[in-house]
């Protein structure tokens, strides 16, 4: 039962960190460029105005992926609930490898959406 615990909460905490993160993104998003926290790439720190295009843009897609990712976290986990060590770690290992391609998609997603609206030089481009 602990290793199901442990895997349960490991898996949680991804969808868990993407809607807290999305929440704080979309509620609180750093207003100034920084190095130390916000989505930071280089496409969206070339200045202010593509810096809040991309805390926002990033904000609604963690909120949205994390949610979408909360049931079948759960579900899965609950499927080898008292099962053996062996099914336990297979799933809960799968189920967290496959809960962080999200995050690789809300990245892919945010650069899009940069690359859409902005120019090489981070000028608006006109819809």
């Amino acid at each position: 039962m602990g290793l199901w615990m442990v895997l349960l909460f490991s898996n949680l905490l991804i969808p868990g960190l993407l809607i807290l993160f999305g929440w704080m993104f979309r509620a609180h998003a750093p207003k100034k460029i920084n190095l130390a926290f916000g989505y930071r790439t280089k496409r969206s720190m070339r200045n202010e105005d593509t810096w809040q295009f991309a805390q926002a843009e990033f904000g609604k897609l963690a909120w949205r992926w994390g949610l979408a990712e909360l049931i079948p976290a759960l579900l899965g986990m609950l499927l080898v609930r008292g099962r053996g060590e062996a099914a336990i770690s297979a799933v809960g290992g799968g189920l967290c490898g496959v809960l962080c391609i999200p995050i690789g998609i809300i990245i892919w997603q945010v650069e899009r959406a940069l690359k859409r609206a902005f120019d090489d030089n981070g000028q608006r481009v006109a819809p």
